[in-house]
């Protein structure tokens, strides 16, 4: 009768153990959300956000995976949706061929905000005549904007603050970038950014063709209030400086390619 009875003890403790484990999930894990290729687990892509009309949300991640779902995603920038504290990013490379191309961020009112990261792929064929003022594949940004593990070509003609990635770089962050667009302004153009507020970039490198009549630089026409570049570099035919011009407060630590292919890194700024 004693082994009976603690047989059965012993099977209810068990039962008890068993149903606690599985209260706190230590028994089952819960599944985690599908992860793609990327590392992200998207809450859905940029083109399902923009037609539910609903806003992003904080601490969610957005898919971006065609031409049209990059449109799409300025498209929500430009009129006005939330991207503190949201990251967006690309699945695959794009190409922007015969997309009439208006910046993320168009206007100061509606800048990036948000994280933006490249994966690795690029942004192809980003090409405007014409462009006028604050042109590049973002237009402005403010605090809390991180653009990071993204390549760019393609031809830009416009006029002041042009940039091959961001035109006004207002309290961001570019890195991990390379720009091959070609940029042709008239001030403050730049192959990475047009001007730098506030602004940083870290480990990125230009390949365009950098021109205009005033601030030119490989990779950024202005640094002001507080402005940096760290650990950047561009080939040598692109510009003739890494900047066109840096205030006090500002500062570059970057290298160029020489001109002879059995060299490299032999200018430092």
């Amino acid at each position: 009768m004693n082994r009976f009875i603690k047989k059965s003890v012993s099977c209810l403790l068990s039962l008890v153990m068993v149903f606690g484990l599985l209260a706190t999930g230590m028994l089952v894990p819960t599944a985690d959300a599908e992860i793609d290729i990327c590392g992200y687990s998207p809450a859905m892509s940029m083109s399902e956000l923009l037609e539910s009309g609903n806003d992003s949300v904080i601490g969610e991640t957005y898919s971006i995976a065609s031409a049209f779902e990059l449109r799409d995603f300025a498209t929500f920038v430009n009129n006005g949706g939330s991207t503190y504290g949201v990251t967006f990013y690309l699945s695959k490379d794009i190409d922007l061929a015969d997309i009439e191309w208006v910046p993320i961020g168009s206007t100061a009112l509606h800048s990036f905000a948000g994280t933006f990261d490249g994966c690795g792929f690029a942004v192809l064929n980003l090409t405007a005549e014409n462009a006028g003022n604050y042109f590049g594949l973002f237009g402005f940004t403010t605090v809390g904007a991180v653009i990071r593990n993204l390549g760019v070509n393609g031809s830009i003609n416009g006029g002041t603050n042009v940039g091959g990635i961001v035109a006004c770089l207002n309290n961001g962050t570019v890195e991990n970038c390379w720009n091959a667009v070609d940029v042709k302004g008239v001030s403050n153009v730049g192959g990475i950014v047009g001007i730098a507020s506030s602004g940083t970039v870290e480990n990125c490198c230009n390949y365009g063709y950098i021109t205009g009549s005033d601030t030119v630089g490989a990779l950024a026409g202005a640094l002001v209030t507080n402005s940096h570049i760290y650990h950047s570099y561009y080939v040598y035919y692109s510009a003739d400086a890494a900047c066109g011009k840096k205030d006090e407060t500002s500062s570059s630590y970057v290298f160029r390619f020489a001109s002879s292919s059995t060299e490299v890194l032999t200018e430092k700024e």
